[in-house]
């Protein structure tokens, strides 16, 4: 019988510029079992996901250095970090936006402010689908 949590140990890289969403998201995660690496702007974003290989990666779209969009494209061409899946969470939530996320591969896009529920839910979702070898 199990008695672990499948949330414990599961490493989620948080990226974003903004520092009160990375504690925001940093508290929210971590209160819910998960393991939380940050990074602030897109380069440090590439350099921590190949290092550590998160379970999952939330990932701002407007960043200095790189933006999200390339970070993901980046993520999704190594075959190291290509099955890695990615949340977009940013205010950035036109149309284009959202199509151009889901071309490049994010698994979701989720629009800033969010809802901490729908967020642990998708990321729960993703996580699982990922477990499962889907």
């Amino acid at each position: 019988m199990e008695n672990a949590s499948p949330k414990l140990g599961k490493r989620i890289l948080v990226v974003d510029d903004e520092p009160h969403i990375l504690r925001t998201l940093e508290d929210l995660l971590a209160a819910e079992g998960y393991i939380v690496y940050k990074a602030a702007d897109g380069k440090k974003a590439l350099e921590q996901a190949d290092a550590m290989l998160p379970d999952l990666i939330i990932l701002d779209v407007m960043m200095p250095k790189l933006d999200g969009f390339e970070v993901l494209k980046r993520l999704k061409k190594s075959d190291k970090t290509m099955d890695i899946p990615i949340i977009m969470l940013t205010v950035k939530s036109t149309t284009q936006d959202i199509e151009q996320g889901i071309r490049l591969y994010a698994e979701k896009y989720i629009s800033k402010p969010f809802n901490s529920e729908f967020l642990l839910q998708e990321i729960a979702k993703s996580l699982s689908i990922r477990g499962s070898g889907i």
